[in-house]
């Protein structure tokens, strides 16, 4: 980053996602929502749309007081001769601006195109638009309990990381409650 520019590179996120498609043709926060465009595997869920809303509220300050926006962390990346995005033991990458989707996760979010789809599509003159869209894949059940004793501690720890999202200026307040507020839906998750 520089006294000009910030980037912000999100954990979790792909191109376009189930937000967009949300966005545009309405219905909930829902991996299977772009099932309307075609797309026959879950969509990614991520945290993009609500990180879009904190960055251009923080443009906002920039522009009006001089108030630069947070930096954000990079996205870690592998050390081989084909770098690619480093990811943890679930799948979910390292680093990059952390939101509570990521780092207190019911599904891995992801930017890579579901399994079975590839991104070489997109060069092969038969254009799958669903690549661009990333991928939600669940936890299972006994991973969910490894990760989480009870719903309590999930929605807790998922709250602490909402909050800790919005102090560090990734997510405005409004939003992290609503992210919060999802998190109710889950308890079911837990039996």
């Amino acid at each position: 980053d520089t006294e000009l520019v910030r980037t912000w590179e999100v954990a979790g996120t792909a191109h376009a996602d189930a937000q967009f498609v949300r966005a545009i043709l309405g219905g909930p926060r829902d991996p299977g929502v772009a099932s309307l465009l075609g797309c026959t595997e879950p969509v990614n869920t991520g945290p993009h749309a609500e990180v879009v809303q904190a960055a251009l509220h923080h443009l906002v300050g920039w522009v009006a007081d001089g108030t630069p926006p947070p930096e954000g962390e990079r996205l870690e990346l592998t050390d081989d001769d084909q770098p690619a995005i480093a990811r943890d033991d679930l799948g979910i990458a390292l680093g990059g601006i952390r939101t509570p989707l990521v780092d207190v996760p019911v599904v891995v979010l992801s930017g890579d195109p579901p399994t079975g789809s590839s991104a070489e599509e997109l060069t092969s003159g038969e254009v799958d638009v669903c690549v661009l869209f990333g991928s939600t894949t669940a936890l299972d059940p006994v991973t969910l309990s490894e990760l989480y004793p009870s719903a309590d501690d999930y929605v807790a720890e998922f709250t602490a990381s909402a909050d800790a999202a919005v102090e560090a200026g990734f997510l405005l307040a409004p939003d992290a409650e609503e992210l919060v507020a999802e998190t109710e839906d889950n308890r079911a998750l837990f039996g």
